[in-house]
């Protein structure tokens, strides 16, 4: 087997070499970037998605509460409703030894 020896290749001049390996450099460089601004783009994303939940949690959380302050605003009526219905009677028995006091609520008629 013989090896052959072709004519010389042509060479790049030292410029357009440097050029080329800039160009090399900066595509890395570009394609770096690419993968970042897509995982910032992913993390904006899953943010965006809690914020979203934690939105519709507090939203459900404030719905419960408004029904829930309606309820005791209710009872509170309710109760104060049947409090304007009692009468107090103070009843004292002075003929024991002790003298023995009662506060009696009564409904009105």
């Amino acid at each position: 087997f013989q090896m052959r020896r072709g004519p010389p290749r042509s060479t790049q001049s030292r410029s357009s070499a440097a050029s080329d390996v800039y160009k090399r450099q900066m595509y890395k460089e570009l394609l770096d970037e690419a993968e970042s601004n897509k995982r910032l783009n992913e993390s904006l994303k899953e943010y965006e998605d809690k914020y979203q939940q934690l939105k519709h949690l507090l939203q459900e959380k404030s719905e419960i509460f408004s029904f829930a302050q309606r309820e005791a605003d209710l009872i509170e009526n309710e109760v104060s409703n049947e409090v304007l219905n009692l009468s107090l009677i103070h009843i004292s028995e002075p003929t024991r030894q002790a003298e023995i006091s009662y506060a009696v609520f009564c409904l009105k008629k």
